[in-house]
């Protein structure tokens, strides 16, 4: 049975004594709201002038009421074209896309077929409120255009729970086993671990032939994971030297993760494109499994994705500040992914030669990569370059940058939402811990990236030949919509393909 909130309505105590009101129409506050469902994070509404407006708060995230971006609640009661102003007042980030255009989704249940829409940016209204303290408020308006049982509806971005993460990977497994007899690869989903509250993470592999390659059972099974053999920092002997010994006829691996804040939505629609790609029958995707295994953890916070928060886990941790020393108990999916890319960079015959994670962002009008810079130019840049001679040193760090940026211009050339332009080398004090810069200690060899993808993307600013040259549904329809994030993910994979076809020439 779902609960409900109840509203209550304070707009007597702004009446004035001793004027009549006879002639006014009365209008009480009608709506109901309701959150208490996956990703809801409704606090508490508040009506006001007669219902005609209600001032929306959003539940923090759990134990981190400083995090308060994302929301996703539900309404219903209205009458036919009844017209309210809603307002959302508490809001933890002042910076957002609701200035540059973004407007929130809404949908209505009884007509699913239509399924998320935007409000027009012509009822929507970001801007500082005198009255709530110089905060920044996002009011819109909306006409309801159903009767009283009519549920409605409204989004931050659009949700993708963990569920509808559970029935995606069903049906790709599903697809995949009973898949076409001359199927050239294997997809294999496994268990890597359970959260703190025993939720799946999985793992998804995309290999050519068959077999299983990382038997990780979960922990709530009473069986422990299989070992692996630690490499890098803590370990007997760096990833470097294992790799020199195995020689270069080493099998190169993609890792690719999401959703480790729960709140940026897109990062899974991405996801869910790029594995449409790798198990398709593509040209580019052939190809990309013939130079590369794939492997995927697309959901790294499951709780907070359920418990709708914007950016921490059930202990209102920021898991992506916890790379660095993982713990086994309380941060499980961090610990048990960081095992596995070790096991796979410490294999014979394998290499994790590229790991991407995943992200949403809420300012930027395009798509981008944050980059780990080159060691010579990092050491330049911090003023403490050793004494080396100045050729060799440009030698060295002009090699590097054409090994990081060459992906990211293929990305640039295959996806209309990314711009080459705003990829940035981040060494940033505030970014240690995350995945990119954690990883790149433990995995000095891999190239590890932060994928940034853009809440709402400004095609105002895209370029004539970027509407015109190679990318494909350059149009304001096929853009900031569920269907323009998977095929995100889709041309992230054929970039990977065209990546791995460019260093075939050398």
């Amino acid at each position: 049975m779902t609960r409900r909130y109840v509203v209550q309505d304070d707009s007597a105590l702004t009446r004035r004594k001793g004027k009549s009101r006879e002639r006014e129409p009365k209008c009480e506050p009608n709506l109901l709201f309701f959150s208490d469902y996956e990703s809801g994070n409704l606090l508490r509404v508040k009506p006001l002038n007669d219902g005609i407006e209600y001032e929306i708060s959003l539940r923090p995230d759990t134990l981190a009421d400083q995090y308060r971006n994302w929301f996703y609640f539900s309404c219903l009661g209205s009458k036919p074209n009844q017209r309210v102003v809603f307002s959302v007042v508490n809001f933890s980030k002042q910076r957002s896309l609701y200035r540059d255009k973004m407007t929130p989704l809404v949908r209505s249940r009884s007509k699913p077929h239509l399924g998320w829409t935007r409000l027009p940016p012509r009822n929507c209204f970001y801007y500082k409120s005198s009255r709530h303290g110089g905060q920044y408020l996002l009011s819109f308006v909306f006409t309801f255009d159903g009767g009283e049982n009519e549920v409605y509806d409204f989004a931050y971005s659009f949700p993708y729970p963990y569920t509808k993460l559970q029935k995606y990977l069903d049906g790709l497994q599903r697809a995949c086993c009973c898949g076409k007899p001359d199927q050239s690869f294997t997809l294999e989903r496994s268990l890597l671990c359970r959260t703190n509250q025993m939720r799946r993470v999985d793992l998804v592999e995309i290999r050519t032939g068959g077999g299983s390659r990382h038997p990780l059972v979960h922990l709530g099974s009473g069986a422990k994971p299989a070992r692996s053999k630690r490499i890098g920092a803590g370990g007997s002997k760096s990833a470097a030297a294992a790799r020199s010994s195995k020689g270069r006829q080493e099998r190169p691996v993609v890792a690719v993760t999401g959703r480790v804040h729960p709140g940026e939505t897109p990062a899974s629609f991405v996801i869910q494109g790029l594995l449409d790609f790798c198990t398709s029958d593509q040209e580019d995707a052939k190809h990309l499994r013939q130079c590369a295994d794939i492997v995927v953890v697309p959901m790294l916070n499951p709780d907070g994705v359920f418990l709708g928060n914007y950016r921490t886990d059930s202990t209102g941790v920021d898991l992506n500040r916890r790379w660095d020393c993982p713990s086994k108990e309380m941060e499980p999916s961090l610990y048990w992914t960081k095992e596995l890319l070790r096991k796979i960079d410490g294999e014979d015959g394998r290499r994790l030669d590229i790991f991407i994670d995943v992200h949403a962002h809420s300012t930027c009008k395009r798509s981008f990569m944050f980059c780990n810079p080159p060691k010579s130019l990092e050491i330049s840049a911090l003023g403490s370059e050793p004494e080396m001679r100045e050729r060799e040193r440009d030698y060295k760090t002009m090699d590097a940058l054409r090994k990081v940026l060459i992906f990211l211009e293929f990305l640039d050339m295959y996806m209309l939402e990314f711009s080459l332009q705003t990829c940035r080398w981040d060494i940033d004090s505030h970014k240690v811990g995350s995945a990119r810069r954690a990883l790149e200690k433990t995995l000095p060899e891999t190239l590890c990236y932060t994928f940034e993808a853009s809440f709402f993307h400004d095609i105002a600013g895209f370029s004539q030949a970027d509407a015109s040259g190679q990318h494909e549904q350059a149009t304001q329809g096929a853009v900031n919509t569920e269907k323009g994030y998977i095929r995100m993910g889709e041309q992230l994979g054929r970039a990977l393909s065209h990546y791995y076809r460019s260093l075939e020439r050398f």
